[in-house]
Parts: structure tokens; C-alpha cells; sequence
């Protein structure tokens, strides 16, 4: 009896020991069937994780913008160096669709659009296809910028990739805010920068425009510098300019060129030493493409302050101003024309405590083709090259000649980076200044 007992328990024993092989065998024929069956998708699919510790497959030029999710764990390559972030508080970033791909990240200037309280996402792909391509007028007869209608960039389409992420950015997790500009007094939307960088360059981007739908005043909600705030409630013909002006910024490290009412005037303004003079114009005029100081040698061989006319009557009744409560009254007096705005010391250009904001003729003689000197901008320590331009003013869907010079240098040296001597030359101008660091490493 025990022997039976024994030998049926021996059975038993055996039958489970080969189930368990077949049915193990079998799960890792169906895993291995499942991995051969996501390696043979079509090349127009881009497989890319939705958590941020994955990376972008690399994929073939012209592949569509369909985007499957991945497994986890599954590596894919791209720009970006492997992560191996798994923090669980870490939220879902979303997965990235292309509007326009022209070739693998690593190969092209790549434009990611990040969502903030976005809900309707066809929309949302509809708006930045218009910021892209459209043209035409507005319903005020104003004429519409995009990026691929204005130069350089219209001859430059095929450098650039340009997707967006399909889910909204946690506007929790990145710290992001409503706040005000202490410059313009607009009020602003931001994030904790160095946190959304961190998490999204597992998306490859070179740029980042964040992309929101908060009720914001006027155009003060939009910036630019290393990441891009956008308003997409902006109308049809400000998106467009908009973004062209802030991708100034971003992309060009350009400076505003209209000039500021702030008073005291910024930069130095405020200050009593003439050191703060020496040092703006050392770290930021002498460097800055599209500004130039007293009679813009950079562009003109000569100048004349008495061509402004205008200029020479405002400062005269600015400079009767002789303390900072004066000057503003001068302008309080005149209804704003002129702005008179104060400095602590005379003004290096004009000798006076109390100046105009900004000039309207041309000093400039002997100035290079399409050109001019005309005071103001970024300040009141400046002269720019045109009256007209995207960095001026919203009437305007051009860049200025010397800013569309430095904007095409950067997409000619840049993405893939050439390697010769004009673009050897073109970034050891900007070797030492920081924010022109993305130009000076560029990719």
C-alpha cells in the first residue's frame, strides 16, 4: 500500500515538473514573439516611452508622426545620455508627436511645443501648425509671421524637427506659476526650468516653448530665454509674432528692441557708478548682434546726433528735469510725449540726468545696406538698426539685417555643427559670454 501510495505521488510529481517546463517555455516563446513583433513595426512608427527614465528611438527621414507607447524597460536611443530616473513621483510626461521631421534628433534642431492646461489637442496641433506656416493677413489687415515664411528660417526648413508632447505638463510637479514682471508690471507663466529640462530631455529637444492656456493680461503672459512661454489664447496674428519675437530670444539670444519706460532707467539707472556704464556695454552691447552703442559703428562709419530732430527737442525738454521727481513730472506734464526717463548720473551719450526714452530718425551715416542708427532699445543706452523689425515691434514680420545675419550664422554653422572657419569665427565671438552658451556648444 505505501509503495502505491509512493509511486502515485512519483507520478504526480513528474507531471507537474513537465507542466511547469512546457508552460514556462511557453510564456517566454510569447514574450519573445511579443518583442518580435514590436522590432518589426513599420518604419513610419516612433516608439517612445511615456516614462521620463526611457529614451527616443532613432528613426528613419520622413517617418510619419504616429507614436505607439513602449514597454518599460525597454531601452531606446537618442540625443540624450541613458537615464535611469525611476522615481515613482515622477509624473507621466506624455508621448511626443511630430508635426514636421526632417531626420533623427541628433541631425536636426529640434522644436518641442510642452502643454499647459491645454484641452483640446487638435486645436492645439492646428495652432502650431499656423506658427509654423501661416501667412496671409489678420482680421486687422495686419500681416502674419510664421517661422518657415520669414528669413532665414523659410530657407531653412529642412534643419529642423518639430513635435509636441500629447499630455499636459504637471504644472505641480514643475513648480509653475502665475506671476508679474517687475519690468513691465505684465503678468508672466512659469516653471522650475532646470527641473523641466531635466525630466524632458528625454524628448531631445534643443528648444523648449511651453505652450499654455491660462488668462493672462496682454502679451506679457509669453517670454523668451532658455525655455519659451507661449499664450495660445494669443489672436492669429500675435501667436505668430509672438512666438517670432520670443525665438528671437531663445534662439538668437537677440534683444528687445524697443525701449523700456521703466524710470530710473534700466540698465543703470539707479547707480552711482560709472563702472555700471563700462560693464554694459563690455558684456552685452559689444555683444549683442542686433544693438550697437553711440552711432553704431558696427553698421554706420559715422553719425550725426542732430539728424534725430525729434530726439534733440525731446531731450531739450527732458533735461530741464534736474531731480528724479521732476523728470517724472515733465512727462506726467506732456501726456507721455515725451517719456523722460532719469539716471542717477548724466547720461554718457548726452550729458543730461533726465533723457528721452527712445529716438525715431536715423543718425547714421555710411551705414551697410538695409540699416540705419536709431536710438533706444533694451534700455536707453543702445542704438538699433531699424525702426522695423519682429524685435521691435508687432507691426512687423522681419528681422533686421544685422539679426537676420546672426540668425542665419547659426543655422549654417549649426545642426548638424560645421566645422570651418567662417563658423570657427562666428562662435568665438560669444566663447566668453554665457548666454550666448548654446551658440558657442552647439550641436
Amino acid at each position: 500500500m505505501n509503495k502505491d501510495v509512493i509511486g502515485i505521488v512519483i507520478i504526480l510529481l513528474f507531471i507537474g515538473i513537465i507542466t511547469w517546463i512546457i508552460w514556462g517555455s511557453w510564456d517566454i516563446f510569447i514574450g519573445k514573439k511579443s518583442v518580435l513583433e514590436n522590432s518589426n513595426k513599420p518604419n513610419n512608427e516612433i516608439v517612445v516611452s511615456p516614462e521620463n527614465n526611457l529614451e527616443l528611438k532613432q528613426i528613419p527621414q520622413n517617418a510619419t508622426t504616429s507614436i505607439q507607447e513602449q514597454p518599460k524597460n525597454t531601452q531606446v536611443q537618442g540625443k540624450s545620455a541613458q537615464q535611469n530616473t525611476t522615481s515613482t513621483q515622477k509624473p507621466r510626461l506624455g508621448v511626443k508627436k511630430y508635426i514636421l521631421q526632417n531626420d533623427e534628433p541628433s541631425k536636426k534642431l529640434d522644436l518641442i511645443f510642452i502643454p499647459a492646461n491645454i484641452t483640446n489637442f487638435s486645436s492645439l496641433q492646428s495652432k502650431i501648425e499656423e506658427i509654423l506656416y501661416k501667412n496671409g493677413k489678420d482680421v486687422n489687415d495686419r500681416p502674419i509671421a510664421s517661422l518657415f515664411n520669414t528669413e532665414p528660417f523659410i530657407n531653412y526648413k529642412n534643419k529642423f524637427n518639430v513635435a509636441y508632447i500629447d499630455k499636459n505638463i504637471d504644472e505641480t510637479f514643475f513648480n509653475c506659476w502665475q506671476g508679474q514682471s517687475n519690468m513691465t508690471n505684465q503678468a508672466l507663466f512659469r516653471c522650475d526650468e532646470e527641473k523641466l529640462q531635466e525630466a524632458y530631455k528625454i524628448f531631445d529637444p534643443d528648444y523648449i516653448i511651453v505652450i499654455f492656456n491660462h488668462t493672462l493680461r496682454g502679451f506679457g503672459g509669453s517670454s523668451g530665454g532658455t525655455i519659451q512661454y507661449l499664450d495660445i489664447n494669443l489672436t492669429l496674428g500675435q501667436l505668430g509674432w509672438t512666438f517670432m519675437h520670443e525665438f528671437g530670444h531663445q534662439f538668437g539670444s537677440l534683444a528687445d528692441e524697443y525701449s523700456y519706460q521703466k524710470s530710473p532707467a534700466f540698465p543703470c539707472g539707479d547707480t552711482n557708478n560709472l563702472s555700471c556704464f563700462e560693464n554694459y556695454y563690455r558684456d552685452t552691447i559689444k555683444i549683442i548682434p542686433n544693438l550697437d552703442t553711440l552711432g553704431c559703428p558696427e553698421w554706420c562709419t559715422s553719425y550725426d546726433l542732430s539728424l534725430d530732430t525729434v530726439l534733440t527737442l525731446d531731450n531739450n525738454t527732458c533735461s530741464q528735469g534736474k531731480t528724479e521727481q521732476e523728470c517724472k513730472s515733465i512727462t506726467e506734464q506732456t501726456f507721455g510725449s515725451p517719456t523722460c526717463i532719469w539716471f542717477n548720473l548724466p547720461h554718457p551719450f548726452f550729458k543730461i540726468n533726465c533723457v528721452s526714452h527712445v529716438g525715431t530718425k536715423n543718425i547714421g551715416i555710411n551705414c551697410k545696406p538695409n540699416t540705419e542708427c536709431i536710438f533706444g532699445g533694451d534700455g536707453q543706452l543702445t542704438f538699433k538698426p531699424s525702426s522695423n523689425s519682429i524685435m521691435n515691434n508687432a507691426g512687423s514680420i522681419t528681422f533686421n539685417q544685422p539679426s537676420k545675419e546672426h540668425l542665419e550664422n547659426i543655422l549654417k554653422c549649426c545642426y548638424p555643427r560645421q566645422e570651418n572657419e567662417l563658423c570657427t569665427n562666428f562662435r568665438n565671438q560669444f566663447k566668453n559670454a554665457s548666454q550666448y552658451e548654446k551658440i558657442f556648444n552647439c550641436q
